[in-house]
């Protein structure tokens, strides 16, 4: 900043800045270009309006022809800009080591052989080990044994410059030894010249995720099992009534071999006389997502009738669409079961001979009309009593002895008795008793 003819004349101290005029730097300048001819190092110098610069301060005698000192040439580089950019480099490595040091996801660099060469806290986090530990360490120290050769493997075809980089999952273990699952990302970094310098990678903990996806696949085993082992029907069916996924049961309920029944919908099984029992099923899912229980009959392929008990509820697929997932019983069995009580319960009610039902401790359950008409009792005065109410008195302890054991012995007895009505008439009757025994014959 200086004019020319300010500066001719005067000392160096004139743009020396105070601290540096007896300072080591000047005095190594005088004493290096003396001893060995010349200097070069970093100084700084001040302009005319105060500023410091940095620069770079060569110094070389200057001699004479009988070689004697005359002075010194000096020639200043502004380093102000490199300065800057030195700056502004530094700034920005901190700030790049800032994001790494801080950043969610496990970053390393390690050397082509795997050992550790930095690591951020993130990674310590995953693997357990402080920083100092993991120097002396290599991802194949800490790596579960299968999962070795799948790394040295990928970082050979980085090294050979087959990949750019490359995604694996693997397993380390953590430093108080259970397994973590990371997702690493890989990449290599080269020199100016292409030449393979070290290996950079990211890593992020999924040992959640793997923990997660492995009790959905467990459940989803088991509700397989359910939906394949169950003896009831299962059926998937779209919104038009077409059969998306059913079970073997179904299968067998509907008499259909499975590719065809695929090709079929729940109408072309369902008999005419059920539509408007099918419509109001319907309005009822559209208003609360479920329908039934309800009982109808599916039509099997050889034309059979078969009644069914059907459950359903409404669901979204994964291709956001509605689908209708149906458990569908088989209730052949239970019809019959009840046509068959329905049957006795109606010999029972109208047989012309009295019929009384007692529990293993002979208390009597249930007596039919022909009961009451016979004795006068009505039913409500003998339940819950022991039938020996009836009896006129004129059979011995020896003749229940034997009945008692013909019942024990053969399940059954049969002859004739004496027994007293209500109203204190005795009359004879032909009587027969049948045990009833359960399948463990108790």
């Amino acid at each position: 900043g200086y004019e020319l003819n300010e500066l001719v004349g005067n000392s160096t101290n004139l743009l020396t800045p105070p601290e540096e005029i007896s300072g080591p730097t000047s005095l190594q300048t005088i004493a290096a270009a003396r001893e060995t001819g010349a200097f070069q190092g970093e100084a700084k110098r001040r302009a005319k309006d105060g500023t410091i610069i940095p620069i770079l301060l060569k110094v070389s005698p200057f001699r004479d022809e009988q070689d004697g000192l005359m002075g010194y040439i000096a020639t200043l580089t502004d380093l102000t800009e490199m300065k800057r950019m030195e700056d502004a480099l530094r700034e920005s490595e901190k700030h790049y080591r800032d994001i790494i040091e801080h950043a969610p996801l496990g970053t390393i660099t390690a050397t082509l052989d795997g050992r550790f060469i930095e690591v951020n806290q993130a990674f310590c986090n995953i693997v357990g080990y402080p920083k100092e530990a993991l120097k002396n360490l290599s991802f194949s120290a800490i790596s579960h044994p299968d999962d070795i050769n799948i790394s040295l493997e990928s970082i050979q075809k980085l090294i050979a410059g087959q990949i750019d980089s490359y995604r694996i999952e693997k397993r380390y273990f953590h430093k108080e030894g259970h397994i973590v699952w990371a997702q690493v990302d890989t990449s290599l970094q080269r020199g100016l010249s292409g030449e393979p310098q070290c290996l950079i990678c990211q890593m992020e903990d999924i040992t959640a995720q793997k923990q997660a996806a492995d009790a959905l696949r467990e459940s989803e085993e088991k509700l397989r099992g359910f939906y394949e082992l169950s003896p009831l029907g299962i059926a998937l069916t779209d919104m038009n009534g077409l059969y998306v996924e059913f079970n073997e049961a179904f299968r067998a309920i509907c008499g259909y071999p499975a590719d065809e029944l695929k090709t079929l919908d729940y109408w072309t099984l369902t008999p005419q006389e059920y539509e408007h029992q099918e419509a109001e099923q319907l309005d009822f899912l559209s208003r609360t997502g479920r329908y039934g229980p309800y009982v109808k009959e599916y039509r099997q392929k050889d034309g059979k009738r078969i009644p069914i008990q059907l459950n359903g509820t409404l669901i979204t697929g994964r291709d956001g669409q509605k689908y209708i997932w149906s458990i569908v019983e088989d209730i052949t069995e239970r019809k019959r079961a009840e046509e068959n009580l329905h049957i006795t319960a109606s010999v029972f009610g109208n047989s012309q001979e009295a019929i009384v039902i007692t529990s293993a401790e002979n208390i009597i359950m249930d007596v039919n009309p022909a009961f009451t008409s016979i004795t006068g009792y009505s039913r409500e005065e003998v339940l819950g009593r022991n039938p020996k109410l009836l009896s006129a008195g004129r059979q011995d302890r020896a003749f229940y002895d034997v009945m008692w054991q013909s019942l024990k012995q053969n399940r059954a007895w049969r002859g004739e008795i004496w027994n007293r009505r209500k109203c204190g008439e005795i009359y004879a009757e032909l009587l027969s008793i049948a045990a009833i025994c359960d399948d463990d014959g108790t």
